[in-house]
């Protein structure tokens, strides 16, 4: 069931950032979290076997979480359901 969750704040990810109604200031946003996965240098490192990329999983999952949330209120003619219950 969350595995659907995870494809489903992707996939409004991807609507919200080609869309033209969300500011390029919050499209920054999915590419530092794509950057910090694929950087090297991390707050904790891949050395360490699992621990070392659940930190890159959390922090990709937080900045597209913060991301939608912020985005949603840009584009009103997406659909309106939230994800991510607050």
């Amino acid at each position: 069931m969350r595995k659907w969750m995870v494809l489903k704040a992707l996939r409004q990810a991807a609507k919200y950032f080609f869309s033209r109604d969300v500011p390029g200031s919050l499209k920054v946003i999915p590419l530092a979290a794509m950057g910090y996965l694929l950087f090297p240098i991390d707050l904790i490192t891949d050395l360490l076997p699992i621990i070392g990329l659940v930190d890159d999983v959390a922090v990709f999952a937080a900045a597209i979480a913060i991301f939608n949330r912020l985005a949603e209120r840009h584009v009103p003619a997406l659909p309106s359901r939230r994800i991510f219950r607050s």
